[in-house]
């Protein structure tokens, strides 16, 4: 086998492997989007019954503080 062959060969086998991964990780995703899902329906499901319009029909800011430890 030529030089050129066996590069080209190694070029094959690495892309093959990268297409593997890919696959692995679109599998992966899709398995967290359907568990983000399930909990985000459970979460909307639980507090759904607690909600109140806002009676401004929106905020214009939020201000926070934060406690300094001594």
């Amino acid at each position: 086998m030529s030089k050129a062959e066996d590069t080209l060969t190694k070029i094959v086998i690495t892309q093959e492997k990268s297409m593997a991964t890919i696959r692995s990780i679109e599998i992966q995703m899709g398995q967290v989007d359907k568990q983000i899902a399930q909990i985000t329906k459970g979460l909307s499901d639980k507090f759904s019954s607690n909600t109140i319009t806002n009676p401004k029909e929106h905020c214009n800011y939020v201000v926070t503080e934060k406690k300094k430890k001594r």
